[in-house]
């Protein structure tokens, strides 16, 4: 800082002080005489106090014009849900390798995605897999680009219903807190998940020994599916002669079971069933149970026919 530059802030600060040790400068109040600086120190207190109580700014609540609501619509810039399309998105569409056994919904959208659609059997690994190579040897044969592809299959979940404010496929809020609430007995009950899997096996087992049915299902799975040992080959048929054996179930052991619906929009004709539902709550006796009434119910059944 040069020297005359400090000479001249020097000067304003002698000023400043002269003129509030001036006469003038003080007050009086009640006979008391204050010099000129407590005055102004004062002036500052009593400001700072007065912004501290005043209350922050809130704009006035009234409901936005038409005139702003269109300004707003069209500023208004959304976030893409999917990477920006390339130019080799737009010429080859993406590849799914669907389980050919999904529920009609998933059927219907791999349809309205435009993309190749290349089917395996149901729940067969080794048939994904070989899917899988033959699409890999054959882009490596024409030497094409990667392309976007996806595996589709479908697992026990729960289905939307419909609620009227979804307007999208997002879970609605109360599914969620449920599902959360799930997890949450699961991590902290972790004997529930033995005794859900020592349910299972028993009831697997037992149920693979009667006449007339096989289990269709996972050994590991809560939800096992029964069906007809000797199909006759018609939906129809095999699905009133189930429908027959799950009414005497009904009707004669108190037992409450479900025979498998499919939609006319299918395109893959899964054969019908019976679905029973095991739980970590199902007592041994009760598994036991089950199982004779269902080699009891449907030997009555088929020997009838």
């Amino acid at each position: 800082m040069s020297s005359g530059l400090q000479i001249g802030i020097m000067d304003l600060m002698n000023h400043l002080i002269g003129a509030l040790d001036a006469p003038f400068a003080g007050a009086v109040v009640f006979g008391v005489h204050f010099d000129g600086h407590l005055v102004v120190e004062a002036l500052l207190v009593a400001v700072i106090v007065f912004l501290l109580f005043q209350k922050s700014y809130q704009p006035q609540k009234r409901p936005l014009t038409r005139k702003e609501i269109d300004q707003l619509c069209d500023e208004w810039v959304p976030e893409p849900l999917h990477p920006a399309i390339t130019k080799e998105m737009e010429i080859e569409p993406p590849v799914l390798e669907s389980d050919e056994g999904v529920h009609w919904g998933i059927q219907n959208g791999l349809f309205l995605s435009r993309s190749i659609v290349k089917l395996f059997k149901h729940n067969d690994m080794k048939a994904l897999e070989n899917i899988l190579e033959e699409i890999a040897l054959e882009d490596k044969r024409v030497k094409k680009v990667l392309n976007r592809r996806f595996i589709v299959v479908e697992a026990i979940y729960q289905r939307l219903s419909g609620a009227g404010y979804c307007f999208s496929a997002s879970l609605p809020p109360y599914l969620a807190s449920a599902a959360i609430t799930e997890i949450d007995v699961l991590e902290e009950s972790h004997e529930l998940l033995v005794r859900l899997q020592e349910n299972v096996t028993l009831l697997w087992n037992g149920l693979s020994q009667v006449r007339g049915l096989k289990v269709m299902s996972n050994a590991l799975s809560p939800l096992v599916l029964l069906q007809l040992e000797n199909t006759s080959g018609s939906f129809k048929s095999d699905s009133m002669l189930l429908q027959e054996i799950v009414d005497c179930m009904l009707d004669d052991e108190a037992l409450l079971l479900t025979v498998s619906k499919r939609s006319l929009l299918d395109n893959f004709k899964l054969p019908a069933g019976i679905q029973l539902f095991v739980s970590a709550a199902h007592k041994k006796s009760d598994l036991l149970q089950v199982i004779q009434s269902v080699k009891s119910v449907v030997e009555s059944v088929l020997d009838r026919k």
